[in-house]
Parts: structure tokens; sequence; C-alpha cells
């Protein structure tokens, strides 16, 4: 009786489940910079918060996530890129710490690379990259209330949209080098014995 209906429900289904799709990715295009920017943080090349800071206290938390259609084992490359990179910048003597969201104590380095499918776009790609030093911070008009701030970085965290043909682990390699060799010499240009 009312199987001339069912064509328009799957229409109907579909056109939901698209934009629910859409919805899903406008949240995450808009909510990654809004968690990411608790407060504003100073422009790569003018970094005087970084002057005095003890990197040995810094905490080191890696946010890399990799979803291609080649991606095996990328993630797990690009944590050992990372480790690699801070080394040969001597940032770090021992393998870096990866640590999840924990309350924040000491200084945190917060290096991010997300790479997501968009299902309604195969050969398109959400990708999302970033590098911060978050410390706490005390209010001015209330000392006695701590909030974290950004100290450097944090202003490249707003995702692209990239052709999947652009998704190589080499680009994701040279990415995250320009993102830790800018800290490093920053840091080491505010940290260096004259």
């Amino acid at each position: 009786m009312y199987t001339h209906f069912l064509p328009d429900r799957k229409r109907l289904v579909r056109h939901i489940g698209r934009r629910e799709v859409l919805s899903a990715v406008l949240l995450l295009i808009v909510g990654i910079p809004l968690t990411f920017s608790l407060a504003e943080g100073s422009e790569w090349g003018d970094v005087p918060a970084l002057k005095g800071l003890d990197f040995s206290k810094v905490e080191i938390s890696t946010q890399i996530a990799v979803q291609t259609d080649h991606d095996s084992g990328d993630g797990h490359r690009l944590f050992s890129h990372v480790t690699t990179r801070l080394r040969e910048h001597k940032l770090v003597e021992s393998p870096a710490n990866s640590k999840g969201s924990a309350p924040l104590k000491s200084p945190q380095l917060i290096i991010t690379l997300l790479v997501k499918k968009i299902p309604e776009c195969p050969d398109k790609l959400l990708y999302v990259k970033g590098l911060e030093l978050r410390e706490l911070a005390v209010r001015e008009r209330e000392p006695k209330v701590y909030t974290a701030a950004t100290s450097f970085g944090g202003l490249d965290l707003i995702p692209a949209v990239i052709d999947a043909k652009e998704a190589s682990i080499e680009r994701f390699e040279k990415d995250l080098n320009w993102m830790i060799d800018t800290f490093a010499q920053a840091y080491w240009d505010w940290n260096s014995v004259k």
C-alpha cells in the first residue's frame, strides 16, 4: 500500500545523512579552534614568553591521527618523526612523552596533526595542524584564579580541506618540521647562552 513512498523515504534518509555529515564537519571546523583558544597567543616570531623557560619541565603532548587510504603506520611514523626532530634541536634527550589531557601543572607543548576522511567527498580530507605552548597563568584581577594561556603558537589550528592526492607522509613530516623548527629557533633565540 505504501510502497510508492519508499523511494522518497530512501532519498529523504540519504539527504538527512548528508546533512548530518556536513553538520559534523562544520562543527569540527568551528569547534577545534574554539577548544584550543582559551587565551590569545603571541605571533610566531614575537615570543618573549619563551625567555627563561626550562624545557626539561615541559610536557610534550602529541595529537596525531591520520586517516587516509594509505595510512598503515603513518601515525606511528609521524610520532617517531616528532621525537627525532625534538632531539635534533636538543630539546629532549629521551623519547618524547605523549600524555593525554591531564590537568595543566607544567608547561605543555601540544603538537597536533589530524587528517580525517570526509565521507561525502572521497577525494578530499580534513586537515588540522598546529603547535602551541600552554602554561598556567594568573589572572591579574583574580590572583587566586589560574587559567591556561598560550605562550607560543596556537594561531594555525584552523582546519583546511586538502586533496587526498596531497596527503603524503612526506607532506605531513614537512609540516611537522616547519612547526618544530620554528618553535626551536624561537626557544633557542631567547634561551641560548650569550
